[in-house]
């Protein structure tokens, strides 16, 4: 990731994290650069903890936003969540935040990012592994990316996480897939999707996994990853 895309993402994560405090809990590659992970994205994930509808959160969202970027954000909103794209320092900038309750987020210091941008570190909440792992994994169900598989591999062999099994089973028993996909298994327990899972890695190429993590690995380690994440796949216990 370039750094100043880097600094200007870490700098909304701070500004938003500093408005809302730990009600504003970070998700998505962002928060998996906060453990170190390698891993490109423009977009920034939240999903706030204390609201049960986006209403709730939205105005104040867009308010703190229109403090630090260049111009008035662009704001869009669906049943799920709203997204608002704006620049920072004429960075293209990405906001997704959506409503979540019912869990306990985790603490975190920034430092892994922040050191490379040279900003001061902040501690900010972050979606726990558990459940981040399990929601990964169900998206990629649903969509079939390969940017979920290799979150999916650092998730497991990385960050030792075991997903949450009660939000795994309901993604699970209600995918939401998009369009594009074609293969729509009805599945009815993990062990039925891990058996899906390990299939689609059998026929998976390794070469052709790594091409299209272009621009998602750094270059430095793509080189072999579409081989890892298979091995990973294959061996994979929930």
């Amino acid at each position: 990731m370039e750094t100043e895309q880097e600094k200007a993402l870490l700098e909304v994560i701070h500004h938003i994290s500093s408005a809302f405090g730990p009600e504003a809990v970070l998700k998505g590659g962002m928060s998996l650069r906060m453990y170190g992970i390698t891993r490109s994205t423009i977009d920034v994930d939240f999903c706030f903890q204390s609201h049960n509808r986006k209403r709730g959160f939205m105005e104040h969202l867009v308010r703190v936003t229109e403090e630090f970027f260049d111009a008035s954000p662009v704001v869009t909103a669906d049943s799920k969540k709203i997204q608002v794209l704006g620049k920072r320092n004429g960075v293209d900038i990405i906001i997704e935040a959506s409503a979540h309750s019912g869990f306990e987020p985790e603490t975190i210091a920034t430092t892994a990012v922040a050191r490379g941008v040279n900003l001061p570190p902040q501690l900010i909440s972050v979606m726990p592994k558990s459940i981040a792992f399990a929601h990964k994994l169900g998206a990629w169900l649903d969509r079939r990316l390969a940017r979920d598989l290799y979150d999916i591999h650092v998730y497991y062999a990385y960050l030792k996480a075991t997903p949450d099994p009660e939000i795994l089973d309901r993604r699970i028993l209600k995918p939401a897939y998009v369009k594009s996909v074609r293969n729509r298994p009805v599945l009815t327990s993990k062990e039925e999707f891990l058996h899906f899972l390990v299939h689609e890695a059998e026929r998976m190429d390794d070469q052709q996994l790594e091409e299209d993590l272009r621009g998602i690995v750094d270059e430095r380690e793509r080189l072999g990853i579409g081989m890892q994440i298979l091995i990973t796949l294959r061996k994979m216990r929930l």
